[in-house]
């Protein structure tokens, strides 16, 4: 039947409604039967009328039963479906239990994970605190190192570090010239205090393993000067008074290895001339800790004009222009600084032209 409870009870059965509706089917199926056969037998004969009503009742009969077959297949069909359904829905609980379930061990993992990384993060913070101390004392004790070093690098070469001016300006005992009194001195006081500075300037260089432009080399007694990109048997400065261009030159080369080795340790040489506090400067650069920027280097040209100014004479301009003309020879002679050379002669042949005209 129709009704929602006969259809789904097991085993098959009707309850009082559907009883009491398939009675009145019944009871009126009875009754059109009998009006029917009873009209039947007033027109036809031997009982043709009730036949074909049979026939007819047992047509609509199977083809209700057929209705009901078909809609029982549609029916089961759908529990079928339902029963997939059900099924489905099943499968997807459990795995959406399944994923909270997950969900719940990666939040707790996660979890545990935070704690160990603030752990981490807190054992980095004093491991980093400590490398720190441990630099810290690093530094002070280098930075002492450094300072007992320069003392004593200061003692080898005979650098007085601390004492008054007069003091200061000494090597082994000779006070070094000043600026306006190199022409003064004679020529073998000039070249014992600069044999003292190559002999500083030497052991410095080999102490502190500083890679200079310019070294100095002793052949047979005399001191000379020789650049370090050029080959052993390349023309050399000597380090005498006389020629006057040719000492200027080295004294220039020497000036500009001291202020390369100043540079080195990371400390400017303001003045190129001050042979003694640059390499003084360079010594306590030592005990001091490394500086922020490197200093510019030294200009060969810049360090032979300063070499020249210490014998120019202004009183006297043509032994400069002849000084000057000397030194530009004995440069292009050993092949330093030709281009600044030459920039000097064109400068100083537009002033002569400038002169001239006015």
């Amino acid at each position: 039947m129709d009704c929602g409870v006969c259809a789904g009870s097991k085993p098959r059965g009707f309850c009082g409604a559907c009883v009491r509706e398939r009675w009145l089917q019944h009871t009126w199926l009875d009754g059109v039967v009998r009006a029917g056969s009873s009209r039947q037998e007033k027109h036809t004969p031997d009982g043709q009328q009730t036949h074909e009503v049979y026939e007819w009742q047992a047509r609509r009969l199977q083809a209700r039963r057929q209705r009901v077959a078909q809609l029982r297949t549609l029916i089961g069909q759908r529990q079928d479906q339902i029963a997939a359904a059900r099924q489905l829905r099943d499968t997807l609980q459990q795995q959406q239990q399944e994923c909270r379930d997950r969900l719940a061990e990666g939040k707790d993992r996660l979890a545990e994970d935070k704690d160990g990384l603030a752990k981490d993060k807190d054992g980095l913070a004093e491991g980093r605190d400590r490398r720190r101390a441990r630099w810290q004392r690093a530094q002070a004790q280098v930075r002492a190192d450094r300072r007992v070093l320069a003392q004593a690098l200061g003692g080898v070469a005979g650098l007085r570090l601390q004492g008054g001016a007069a003091l200061d300006e000494r090597l082994f005992g000779l006070p070094w010239p000043q600026r306006a009194d190199w022409a003064k001195y004679p020529a073998a006081y000039i070249e014992a205090c600069v044999g003292h500075a190559v002999h500083v300037f030497s052991v410095l260089a080999h102490y502190l393993h500083a890679r200079l432009p310019f070294y100095a080399a002793k052949r047979g007694g005399r001191l000379y000067m020789r650049a370090a990109w050029r080959r052993a048997d390349a023309p050399a400065a000597e380090l005498a008074v006389s020629p006057r261009a040719r000492f200027v030159v080295a004294l220039g080369m020497l000036f500009c290895a001291i202020a390369e080795l100043c540079r080195a340790q990371g400390v400017a040489a303001p003045e190129p001339a001050d042979v003694v506090g640059n390499m003084r400067r360079a010594v306590c650069a030592l005990a001091e800790p490394p500086p922020a920027a490197t200093p510019p280097p030294l200009d060969v040209y810049a360090a032979v004009v300063e070499a020249m100014r210490l014998y120019a004479d202004a009183a006297r301009p043509a032994a400069a222009l002849a000084l000057r003309e000397a030194v530009h020879a004995e440069l292009r002679r050993l092949h330093l600084c030709d281009d600044a050379v030459d920039a000097a002669d064109r400068d100083a042949s537009s002033d002569d032209e400038n002169w001239a005209i006015i």
